[in-house]
């Protein structure tokens, strides 16, 4: 005999087993972070003690407070000790004349930062649309100040995506003449609706 029962707060008080379960599916995990004040990501680490080689790491990223328009991020997973320490640990002797029962060498140190400055361009934020960063692009703020009289007289966002971008099109082409501009490899970005709607809000 299979019952159906309504999940209700009712019956979470009853049933412990499915309150805990409600619990844990709906707990949420760092990679889901989004707030107003960070948000998850990857942030590029520069390995020093490798020739400067680089990965992307996962970070918790938000705005800088030193340098405007910028980033700062803490690393989810900290760095590892180097190299050079982990050797200088193993060739150290050990206390107590290295017998049996002397205690083993110091650990290597570890440089725990707890925030690095960032640049933009090697930031990539995990969420489509950060809480946190409500930051304009200057090319698209005289654009989107339209952005309200449009949808004012009823169009979508999506079809106001569509005018604001022909203008912002036409004025890249007005900023390549004027510049004398070979290429579109700085074209400035597009204006998307999570845009229209976060500037909107």
């Amino acid at each position: 005999l299979l019952r159906v029962v309504e999940a209700t707060e009712a019956y979470k008080a009853m049933n412990l087993r499915y309150k805990q379960y409600e619990e844990e599916a709906s707990r949420q995990g760092f990679m889901d972070t989004n707030d107003l004040e960070r948000c998850y990501g990857w942030a590029k680490y520069t390995h020093k003690e490798d020739s400067g080689s680089t990965e992307w790491r996962p970070a918790f990223i938000e705005k800088s407070k030193i340098s405007g328009g910028q980033y700062r991020g803490r690393w989810v997973f900290e760095p590892g000790p180097k190299p050079a320490d982990i050797a200088l640990a193993a060739a150290a002797p050990t206390f107590g004349g290295g017998g049996p029962g002397a205690p083993p060498p110091p650990p290597p140190t570890v440089d725990i930062e707890e925030f690095v400055e960032l640049d933009r361009t090697k930031v990539l934020l995990a969420p489509r649309v950060p809480k946190f960063d409500d930051a304009i692009f200057p090319e698209h703020k005289q654009y989107l100040e339209q952005a309200q009289m449009l949808r004012s007289s009823g169009k979508s966002d999506w079809e106001i995506e569509t005018v604001l971008n022909k203008l912002l099109d036409d004025k890249w082409e007005e900023h390549k003449t004027q510049a004398q501009v070979q290429d579109d490899s700085q074209k400035w970005p597009r204006i998307t609706v999570d845009i229209i709607r976060g500037y909107l809000q």
